[in-house]
Order: structure tokens, then C-alpha cells, then sequence
């Protein structure tokens, strides 16, 4: 079960952001929340935390697939990003990034 880190619902409470922690990964969820139900409506790879797969084929089905080890700056896993971290939200309250101190980790524009 991924672990929630950071959850955030836009000024104009249309859209929740969510950073999940998985099993070897982390993710940015954004979810539209205008419909009846919650209903994702993007997501993005932030980092992985275990050893890159070389092959697209090494991702278990029904999970969400780790960054490849060419496509990444620590292909034997990221160090953990334990720092502080938050969620920003742009202007018009519909894209959101994830950031620290040292700038923008990931955004969904």
C-alpha cells in the first residue's frame, strides 16, 4: 500500500494533489474533483528508490512503472528525499509542483 507524504486540495477546491511514496517509486497525483467521484486526471514519476529497471518488462503489472535506469540521475535509486518538501499550486489552481529548498522537484502544469 503506497504511503501518502503530502496531500493538498486547490484554492478553487476543484483539484487534490497527492504524493505517494510506493514500493520502490514516488508519485504526483493530481485528481479532478468536480465529477461525483474523484477521478485522477494526471500523474507524474518523481523518483525511484530502488534500482532502475533496464527493461520496460521488469515493471510488475498493475503497478506504476519505475523510470528507466537511462532516463534518471540515480539509476541505483535515489537518495531519500527526506527533506522538507510541499506542494505549490499554480495560479489558476489547476497544476501544482512538488518543491524543497533547493527548487521544483516535479510539477503537473
Amino acid at each position: 500500500m503506497p504511503e501518502l507524504l503530502l496531500q493538498a486540495i486547490s484554492p478553487y477546491q476543484t483539484r487534490r494533489a497527492s504524493l505517494l511514496r510506493g514500493d520502490g517509486d514516488l508519485y504526483l497525483y493530481l485528481e479532478d474533483l468536480v465529477g461525483p467521484t474523484p477521478a485522477t486526471a494526471s500523474a507524474v514519476w518523481v523518483a525511484n528508490y530502488q534500482q532502475a529497471p533496464t527493461d520496460r518488462s521488469e515493471s510488475p503489472a498493475g503497478v506504476p512503472p519505475r523510470m528507466g535506469a537511462g532516463g534518471t540521475q540515480f539509476p541505483e535509486g535515489c537518495p531519500d528525499l527526506g527533506r522538507a518538501m510541499d506542494l505549490v499550486w499554480f495560479e489558476e489552481g489547476d497544476a501544482v509542483a512538488v518543491v524543497d529548498a533547493e527548487g521544483v522537484l516535479a510539477a503537473i502544469p
